[in-house]
């Protein structure tokens, strides 16, 4: 079984891999003599490419969340429930959100990095992520002891403390390690009592 969220990762070291497979083959040719203008263009293209790697996982590492697994975030919507099933087509996904990424990145060599980070945190997280409405917005709840966030599904982890329900004292709180949502912990509601026992008649 493979986690939804490892397929970003996986993703950028099988790139990684396929760079330095490349660049190793056609350096090999080209110091042994034998190399050709393909092994050129591919030793240049390897090079390349690591760079853009290396690039583009740091211009879009966010503050609590590394780029790949940002990444892998972005993918699990588009998982299917089956690995072997998923693996035919996630990857191409994953390159088309690792090519928008990679033109962030090196247009961030010119805006900055603070810029990069921006329109990718509104890719990754959408336009509330970069600028969240002036109203506050309403806390989240979910019952104590919930393991999973009610919004995207992903497992619940302990994040400190927040207020309680009517305002008054502190609960702990949650926060989902998949979509980063905060809840507020509740006690589930009390049980309604039984009803009361039918009255016993006497048959006439």
């Amino acid at each position: 079984m493979i986690p939804r969220v490892a397929y970003g990762p996986l993703f950028l070291i099988i790139l990684f891999c396929l760079a330095m497979a490349g660049l190793f083959a056609s350096a090999g040719n080209l110091l042994d003599g034998i190399g050709t203008a393909l092994d050129v263009a591919t030793v240049v293209a390897a090079l390349a490419g690591t760079a853009l790697l290396v690039l583009t996982t740091y211009m879009c590492n966010l503050p609590g969340r590394s780029f790949p697994m940002a990444l892998g975030d972005m993918l699990v919507p588009f998982c299917s429930g089956c690995a072997n099933l998923t693996m035919l087509y996630i990857y191409f996904i994953a390159a088309f959100y690792f090519f928008r990424a990679a033109v962030l990145s090196v247009a961030g060599l010119k805006h900055g990095r603070a810029w990069t980070q921006t329109e990718w945190l509104r890719m990754y997280g959408g336009e509330e992520a970069v600028n969240p409405p002036s109203q506050p917005v309403p806390p989240r709840y979910v019952t104590t002891g919930s393991i999973f966030c009610t919004k995207c599904g992903g497992q619940l982890a302990p994040d400190g403390v927040a207020a309680g329900p009517d305002g008054q004292g502190v609960v702990p709180a949650v926060r989902c390690a998949r979509c980063n949502q905060r809840f507020t912990s509740v006690a589930p509601p009390a049980a309604a009592p039984p009803p009361p026992p039918p009255l016993d008649f006497d048959d006439p």
